[in-house]
């Protein structure tokens, strides 16, 4: 049996599973991470009876309810099918380095992973930005890995200004995730991840931080934390982290990675299910990588740049669990594709041997 019909019998078999937990969760109203349900003020934008807004997604909804193309079930179904086929697929098949034995099972393993993966799951329910802004994010890595692997100069500028369109888009959506996106690719392009120890990038790191906080360089990012005591976010601040004391900031910092990044908190059972099913095996992922730091090459290294970039937006703005477990999607989703691209290159090498 080929690659592409176990694919298909994935791909099948997975979207009736999900099509139940739709329905479990339509019938008991199941809220997973207690974040609000801001789906609601989309829906309310997109039909006027909202006008402020802070993004571009209930922008685009309102454009599709203008010329007479937006219902709520309709752009539900199409997150639908981005979140159980396109996104996997997408994150799957960008991760492929075809000169790879294996690569056509580790496509099908990483769409599988990538197909369970609770959170995307959760937030295909309804019409949250969450599903469209990891679809605009994956389709900017296939555009990126294409620019940096192309030899013709026409297809590499093509490929790059297509990755800046899509990084405009995902600035739109999320300022800092677009911000991300592209100041990684100019600075992967000066830092090479490879040539230093793992250890010495992360205490550079911390020190750049603790500097850049000392000198008020963070002072914009520490007070839209304060947004979420001040309950003008949405979500109350519950992981008690403030970054007030300046003597406790890599104490507060390294809790917060704790927290948020690894999920090292549990204040009720939505949280433990959340480590157990996505923070563990982000844990094993991240471990194999940092272990094959020897892999890193120009596409991994431009997706660790921007981990380390995008981590330091949100784990220091951010002081709520849930919105934590939605935020921590793309760092996720950078590691598990480098794994991925790592086990190919290492089963390569010791075929070679």
């Amino acid at each position: 049996m080929t690659t592409s019909n176990n694919l298909i019998k994935i791909i099948f078999i997975i979207f009736l599973l999900k099509l139940l937990a739709y329905l479990f969760i339509s019938y008991t109203n199941l809220d997973l991470y207690k974040s609000g349900n801001d789906s609601d003020y989309y829906d309310a934008y997109a039909l006027g009876k909202l006008n402020y807004t802070t993004s571009v997604w209930p922008m685009l909804l309102r454009i599709l309810n203008d010329i007479g193309l937006y219902s709520r079930e309709g752009v539900s179904f199409t997150l639908k099918i981005m979140g159980i086929i396109l996104i996997p697929l997408g994150a799957a098949w960008v991760a492929k380095e075809n000169y790879s034995p294996i690569s056509n099972k580790c496509v099908i393993l990483a769409f599988l992973i990538y197909s369970i993966y609770p959170t995307i799951f959760y937030y295909t329910n309804d019409i949250y930005r969450d599903v469209f802004m990891i679809f605009i994010f994956i389709l900017a890595l296939v555009a990126v890995r294409n620019s940096i692997w192309q030899n013709d100069i026409t297809l590499q500028l093509f490929w790059l200004f297509i990755f800046f369109i899509l990084s405009i888009v995902l600035f739109g959506l999320r300022p800092y995730l677009g911000f991300s996106t592209i100041a990684a690719y100019f600075i992967s392009k000066v830092i090479n991840l490879r040539k230093f120890p793992t250890l010495l990038w992360i205490i550079a790191y911390f020190i750049f931080l603790y500097l850049a906080f000392l000198i008020g360089a963070l002072d914009p990012i520490m007070a839209y934390r304060q947004n979420f005591t001040s309950g003008i976010l949405v979500g109350e601040a519950n992981l008690g982290i403030n970054f007030q004391n300046k003597s406790l900031f890599l104490i507060d910092l390294s809790k917060s990675y704790l927290y948020q990044l690894f999920g090292f908190y549990w204040p009720n059972k939505s949280s433990m299910i959340a480590f157990l099913l996505e923070s563990l095996p982000f844990i094993l992922a991240l471990a194999y990588v940092v272990k094959s730091r020897q892999q890193i090459h120009s596409f991994t290294n431009y997706l660790l740049i921007f981990f380390f970039i995008y981590n330091t937006f949100w784990i220091l703005g951010n002081d709520n669990l849930g919105s934590a477990v939605r935020l921590r999607v793309f760092s996720y989703l950078a590691i598990y594709i480098c794994l991925f691209i790592s086990i190919q290159r290492n089963d390569y090498i010791k075929r070679i041997k």
